[in-house]
């Protein structure tokens, strides 16, 4: 049984599992790039060398992994598809149909499920979201989220000329604080497509945001610091 009021944390668990396909998925790359080499080395080998044994057991065993992922994958992807058509469902709803006050109320068993969409979004939106997600649901936690998002606030830092939030004087607190905030501010005055530009390089990621609100940003509301390299320092203060 489920319901809309449920529709949150179901959301939140399907970007989290989105999030895991996809590092399931760079494993994949990752084994089928270690049977390659394999199976190159072994054509360069006599039928005789007694390496050969060896080499024959790694690629069955790689080829063993990579069975096993792609079953796991196939798993979580239709959990994720399970997710989103919860979702679209609970949002098609209006309370008067069920003979109620609030969706909160609504319970199903078996919603109908509709054509699933996907909308493409950035890994930093990907991963902001299941940062705070997690603060809700402990089971969403994810390291590896965690540090993307810390190192994606930490370079728009410093390409902006900026002490990254990592390098600054802050607690740990008031360095998870700022990076939420940074990264909130980001996303609410960027598109999807410009986060997504970024991403894949087509635009520098300081330039998302243009320099007066930039300096707003991480002056004003972060109270950062300019930032300098300590060997840049150096060659001007020769220069000089």
């Amino acid at each position: 049984m489920t319901g809309p009021k449920f529709a949150f944390s179901i959301r939140e668990k399907g970007t989290a599992l989105l999030r895991l396909l996809a590092k399931k998925a760079t494993r994949i790359n990752e084994l089928i790039e270690e049977q390659d080499a394999a199976e190159t080395l072994l054509g360069q080998m006599s039928t005789t060398d007694p390496r050969r044994a060896g080499l024959i057991k790694d690629v069955k065993d790689i080829l063993a992994q990579i069975t096993t992922i792609t079953d796991q994958q196939s798993d979580i992807s239709k959990t994720v598809i399970r997710a989103n058509e919860l979702g679209r469902s609970f949002a098609s709803m209006e309370p008067k149909e069920f003979g109620v006050e609030s969706l909160g109320q609504i319970m199903i068993a078996h919603p109908d499920a509709p054509t699933t969409e996907w909308a493409e979004v950035s890994e930093i939106q990907q991963a902001h979201r299941i940062v705070k997600g997690a603060k809700f649901f402990r089971s969403h936690h994810d390291p590896d989220a965690e540090t993307y998002r810390q190192q994606w606030a930490d370079k728009l830092c410093f390409l902006s000329g900026m002490t990254p939030v990592s390098m600054s004087n802050m607690s740990a607190a008031e360095k998870e604080r700022a990076t939420e905030f940074l990264v909130e501010e980001v996303l609410n005055h960027t598109t999807t497509e410009q986060l997504i530009a970024a991403q894949n390089g087509a635009i520098p990621l300081d330039e998302l945001l243009d320099r007066p609100a930039r300096d707003e940003l991480f002056g004003r509301k972060l109270g950062l610091q300019p930032f300098a390299l300590p060997a840049l320092q150096h060659s001007v203060n020769l220069i000089q």
